[in-house]
């Protein structure tokens, strides 16, 4: 996946399986998948994993922050 910010726009631009998504930032949103343990944006219905860099360029930019720490079990 690739994901491109246009700041001046306000978008999100993602890239995958070759089909191009344009968000508004405002509407996306980063969560944590329980299972998978990683960050996750909700695209298509479906929740998609995406790298902790990817998470955190997309918060900085202005997508609501929504992922919360797992605990591991010891």
């Amino acid at each position: 996946m690739n994901i491109q910010i246009d700041e001046q726009a306000g978008t999100c631009i993602l890239e995958i399986d070759q089909q191009r998504e344009v968000v508004p930032l405002d509407q996306m949103r980063v969560t944590t998948d329980r299972e998978k343990r990683t960050s996750v944006i909700e695209l298509r219905g479906q929740l998609t994993p995406i790298s902790e860099p990817d998470a955190e360029m997309l918060v900085a930019a202005g997508a609501e922050d929504d992922r919360f720490n797992l605990i591991a079990d010891s």
